[in-house]
């Protein structure tokens, strides 16, 4: 039986899946932030801030102009 990763575990899971993530679609010529560090110990990663509409902004602004036309 497999044992269940503690939060903080599972943070930090997350954290370097999100960096490598954005380190593979930065190779492949996908405009990413800056990664300047991850700190490990707090779940964290600081990264260069981008001027500009989040993903979520951009697909609700999407959603809301193509329901609008229906």
């Amino acid at each position: 039986m497999m044992a269940v990763q503690s939060l903080t575990d599972l943070a930090i899971s997350l954290v370097e899946q999100e960096v490598r993530c954005m380190l593979r679609c930065r190779k492949q010529g996908i405009d990413t932030p800056v990664v300047y560090m991850v700190d490990k110990e707090r779940a964290r990663i600081y990264m260069e801030f981008v001027l500009g509409l989040t993903v979520k902004d951009h697909l609700f602004r999407y959603d809301l102009s193509s329901a609008a036309g229906a």
